[in-house]
């Protein structure tokens, strides 16, 4: 910065507001001293960039256009179009940059769909992640390309479930448009666009959980192939698959988040006939697993953003739409509220052999019964580290509560595969469709990334992977 002029026009960023525009008043040790407007900031040397006039202008619907790509002029750039404009999108080349405005905007509305799809026609329609989705279907049914993928990425609560929701919708609704489409193509499309619809309260309930920064947050990859035919670019079929379910977050939390929803959904949206039924439910704060974070509720910088009960209802529909018997529900429901129960499950050391036992063999009989397993058989497993044909190895307390909480990841992992498997199998094209008659578009929502102090290994993981993804593009 030694070429840095006293009164020269300044970017600096400012810890809650981002980054501005100043004039430089000059040096104070190692720090620089920029007024905004009589507001006096003191940066650091990377948090201070050279203004160069006219290298940019929030009238710039593409990144690419700007004479200075330094990431404080375009992150200057997005603020100012979604802060003045309410523009949430901007191009950047072939990519979509969106800006999550944690609220529903008209921008997204059914009308405004309709006119974007006539606009992208004229050429003049303005940045939308539509925008992408048209792109793919053009080139799978237009241009009879290859099968097609689009990667949504970001922070955790950046909002990328949103927009794959937002995909979606917009890929039904150009499906059931296009010219040819018969009746019953048509009533296919749109009944498949529905079923889709309903999973992703399903997919959401098992798969999101309240973290810090974000209320809905996904704890898990997920990759939807949606299956047109070649010729007409009907809709006709779709399957997801997962990836890295965070186990760890079904036994413990960290402070301020919460488990899964689903748990905290069913203990506010049983009745208590229904809670009786699996054990005698109660309410979250009862439920170690569910209060490891001290928090029970969807809240968002201090605002409930959802109600539980009112989300249960809601997973009620879907499940129905989706074609889930009365049975399917009952084991899931009794395999949720073994999990719950599972983990009240304690242990102490007995004084004769110094190894772990039940200290409440009660709650251990409900987790029994609610799986349909002996009692006794799995207190014995829940308590023995080690057995082989010549011996048996009883398990420390520390070492059995490892199995219980592994157990219960376990459970609730092999749930949540069953239940994609139960999707697939509804959204999934007819047999009479083979895979030469049709192409997919792939939709990847990979999990956010988050910074914390100390990270789990699912965490971990999820970060190297979103790293990864962003140095490949």
């Amino acid at each position: 910065m030694a070429n840095l002029k006293v009164g020269a026009k300044v970017f600096y960023h400012h810890d809650q507001r981002g980054w501005g525009i100043g004039q430089f008043r000059g040096a104070a040790g190692k720090l620089f001293e920029v007024d905004d407007n009589g507001d006096v900031n003191r940066v650091s040397e990377e948090n201070i960039h050279i203004h160069m006039d006219g290298a940019y202008s929030k009238e710039y619907t593409d990144l690419f256009q700007m004479g200075d790509l330094h990431s404080a002029t375009l992150l200057y750039c997005l603020k100012g179009r979604y802060v003045q404009d309410k523009n949430m999108y901007t191009r950047m080349g072939d990519m979509l940059i969106s800006i999550n405005p944690f609220e529903r905007l008209a921008y997204n509305d059914a009308a405004r769909m309709e006119r974007h799809m006539k606009e992208l026609q004229a050429g003049t329609a303005p940045p939308h992640i539509w925008e992408i989705a048209n792109k793919a279907f053009v080139k799978i049914i237009n241009q009879d390309r290859t099968d097609q993928s689009i990667l949504i990425s970001g922070e955790s609560g950046a909002g990328k479930t949103e927009s794959t929701k937002t995909l979606i919708d917009y890929l039904g609704k150009m499906s059931v448009h296009m010219a040819g489409v018969n009746a019953v193509q048509k009533e296919i499309g749109q009944t498949l666009n529905r079923k889709l619809k309903a999973s992703n309260p399903i997919l959401e309930s098992f798969g999101n959980a309240k973290t810090s920064r974000n209320d809905n947050s996904s704890r898990f990859g997920k990759y939807i192939k949606l299956y047109f035919t070649k010729g007409s670019g009907v809709l006709v079929g779709a399957e997801m698959e997962h990836y890295l379910l965070e186990k760890s977050r079904i036994v413990t939390q960290n402070p301020g988040e919460r488990g899964y929803h689903v748990f905290y959904e069913m203990l506010a949206g049983m009745s208590p006939q229904e809670k009786a039924r699996y054990g005698g439910l109660t309410k979250a704060e009862d439920f170690p697993s569910l209060f490891a974070g001290q928090q029970t509720q969807r809240v968002l910088n201090g605002k409930v953003t959802a109600r539980d009960d009112d989300e249960w209802n809601q997973l009620m529909q879907a499940f129905q739409e989706c074609g889930f018997s009365d049975e399917q529900k009952d084991q899931i429901f009794a395999t949720l509220a073994a999990i719950l129960w599972l983990q009240k499950v304690e242990y102490v050391t007995d004084d004769t052999t110094g190894k772990a036992t039940v200290k409440n063999p009660d709650v251990l009989k409900k987790v029994a019964a609610l799986l349909q397993v002996d009692a006794a058989a799995l207190t014995k497993a829940l308590i023995t580290h080690t057995k082989t044909k010549v011996m048996e190895k009883l398990a420390t307390v520390p070492e059995a509560e490892d199995m219980r909480d592994a157990l219960s990841k376990a459970l609730y992992s092999g749930m949540f595969d069953w239940i994609v498997e139960r999707l697939n199998q509804t959204i999934k094209p007819a047999d009479s469709f083979t895979r030469m008659d049709m192409r997919y578009i792939g939709l990847l929502d990979i999990f956010g990334f988050e910074n914390f102090e100390v990270n789990t290994f699912e965490q971990f993981c999820i970060n190297y992977t979103n790293e990864s993804l962003q140095n490949h593009y």
